[in-house]
């Protein structure tokens, strides 16, 4: 269980994201300015190439980290959503009455203003 899931969520909002191409985006940090790739994965989350991603990925590669949350919300405001919710464990997710989205590291999302 990701216990940062606010933490994350709110250092998620400084990121600055551009879309490479289908499934890649291309991220700026909002405080280090360093510049990371994420990649959307098939089944569920995102892989990205920042040190804690590269350290503490899902099986499957995915990761729960401020740069994939990032993701997760410019493209849920492309698709008209308001913006995502973190929450550090599916039950406390559930209990939004969401759209939910396992991302990895224990974080799921949901989607506010569908």
């Amino acid at each position: 269980m990701n216990r940062q899931a606010k933490q994350l969520q709110n250092k998620s909002r400084t990121h600055e994201i551009k879309k490479i191409a289908d499934h890649r985006y291309e991220l700026t940090s909002g405080t280090s300015g360093k510049i990371y790739s994420i990649v959307i994965l098939p089944n569920s989350g995102a892989s990205c190439n920042c040190e804690f991603g590269t350290k503490r990925h899902h099986e499957n590669g995915a990761v729960g980290c401020s740069h994939t949350i990032a993701v997760f919300d410019f493209i849920a405001k492309e698709n008209g959503a308001k913006s995502v919710s973190a929450w550090a464990s599916e039950e406390e997710a559930k209990r939004q009455h969401r759209q939910m989205n396992v991302i990895g590291d224990g974080l799921v999302l949901t989607k506010r203003g569908v």
